[in-house]
């Protein structure tokens, strides 16, 4: 009982000073944020689309691992390319590492695969107490009948959606080329240390100097490398709905492509496989536009001049 009593004062004393490291470490992010959240600098290596980023041990001789470096490379594509002037988005300050997102951060902004599920209908649900509750063969076959009538009829539903689903995902994903989803995604660097980040690299000098062989935030950089680059934006890929005349995209619905291009010449009804499309025409600024949908919605379109 004495030797917890004596051992209560030592606690407390590890605990105030864990407190003080906590806000410490709260106050120095604090300062880095709001010197270099927002900021544009020069990369000077190519970095991985990938949340993880460029990992650098920063008390080793050799801070970056170029083997592993290039195994990021190759596995996920170019997120900041060398030489690009990207803008730091994101500081956070851990015990033994700082994390510096660069745009998205590596994170991946394609749109996210997610076929849509049809989930068992009430009537199913119920057939499926009857064969529970059933006492006689006859009432287990009707009720195992009903059953799988309403499966069968669930199922050709979410093979349809699903067949839609997948038109428009990959009319979403084919909106820019692979390299520019890259691009998109931006990266980020961690800053590691053995046991935790020294004092003076919490620091905005500090980070910054710590952060020289592979971040260049000198204005005159800055300049010359958008002078280079000549400001351009990741450009969609050609062919896709982007790239087409003014702002027909697919996506849309039979309504916007009715108030942009008036009504259509005629309609006809085609079956794609399991799809029943509406294939219309369209006259627009000299040109013929064969639109199809889907469910009223515009999945792929074709441009010819009259």
């Amino acid at each position: 009982m004495h030797r917890n009593l004596r051992m209560r004062p030592l606690l407390v004393g590890l605990a105030l000073a864990s407190l003080g490291t906590i806000r410490v470490a709260s106050a120095d992010e604090k300062v880095l944020r709001s010197r270099f959240e927002g900021r544009e600098a020069v990369v000077r290596i190519d970095m991985p689309a990938t949340r993880k980023g460029v990992d650098l041990q920063m008390d080793s001789a050799q801070p970056l691992d170029s083997r592993e470096h290039d195994k990021r490379l190759r596995d996920n594509g170019v997120g900041v390319g060398r030489g690009r002037v990207a803008v730091l988005t994101r500081i956070n300050v851990k015990k033994s590492h700082i994390e510096i997102q660069l745009g998205k951060g590596g994170d991946d902004q394609r749109p996210t695969h997610s076929p849509p599920t049809v989930a068992p209908s009430q009537a199913e649900r119920n057939a499926k107490d009857d064969l529970k509750r059933a006492t006689s063969d006859a009432e287990r076959k009707k009720a195992q009948t009903e059953i799988d009538r309403l499966r069968d009829a669930r199922e050709r539903e979410q093979k349809h959606l699903r067949a839609l689903y997948e038109i428009e995902y990959q009319a979403e994903l084919a909106r820019f080329t692979p390299e520019h989803w890259n691009l998109m995604a931006g990266s980020r660097f961690n800053l590691r240390y053995q046991k935790r980040v020294p004092p003076e690299v919490l620091t905005p000098q500090g980070l910054e100097r710590a952060l020289a062989d592979y971040l260049d935030f000198s204005p005159a950089a800055v300049g010359r490398a958008k002078s280079a680059a000549g400001g351009a934006a990741p450009a969609p890929r050609a062919g896709s709905d982007a790239a087409g005349p003014g702002p027909l995209r697919k996506g849309m619905s039979m309504a916007e492509v009715r108030a942009k291009y008036g009504a259509p010449e005629r309609c006809t009804d085609e079956r794609q496989g399991d799809l029943d499309t509406q294939v219309c025409r369209f006259r627009a600024a000299g040109s013929r536009i064969e639109a199809h949908f889907v469910a009223g919605v515009l999945v792929r379109y074709t441009l010819s001049s009259e």
